[in-house]
């Protein structure tokens, strides 16, 4: 099975609580394949507006959210408050570990290398095409 990597946008103040290690798991409320997943490629939206970096998914963690907040809470850059309203009326979530983590000297602006850019609102497959137009395969 091929390959792919995956690009998620991200707010600028979880980028911070990764980078000082208290986001250690990313939280999501779709389920990602990620057996085909090689990098994660991480945008941070607006201001910042460019993919900062990279990180491979470790342990992957589904469950209700009470059983995830039990789980990771403590590691999901997230008060109590903020982490049960992001799953608010969903059944299940997931969280993915963090690992591996590569912030780029330089971050890509997306926008001035592929025409009608839009980030993902939640996350979106690459292939090497994409990969390659935004300059990926050279920033791993």
């Amino acid at each position: 099975m091929e390959t792919e990597d995956l690009l998620i946008s991200i707010k600028p103040e979880y980028l911070q609580a990764i980078l000082e290690g208290r986001k250690r798991y990313e939280l999501r409320k779709v389920a990602i394949t990620t057996s085909r997943i090689d990098r994660v490629f991480i945008y941070v939206t607006r201001p910042v507006g460019r993919i900062v970096g990279s990180f491979r998914i470790g342990s992957v963690i589904e469950g209700r959210p009470l059983l995830l907040w039990r789980m990771v809470g403590g590691e999901s850059g997230v008060d109590s408050e903020a982490f049960f309203r992001y799953f608010k009326g969903h059944e299940r979530g997931f969280a993915f570990g963090i690992t591996d983590l590569f912030i780029f000297k330089r971050p890509i602006n997306p926008y001035g290398r592929i025409r009608d850019f839009r980030p993902p609102q939640s996350h979106v497959y690459i292939g090497s095409a994409m990969s390659r137009d935004l300059g990926l395969e050279s920033a791993r």
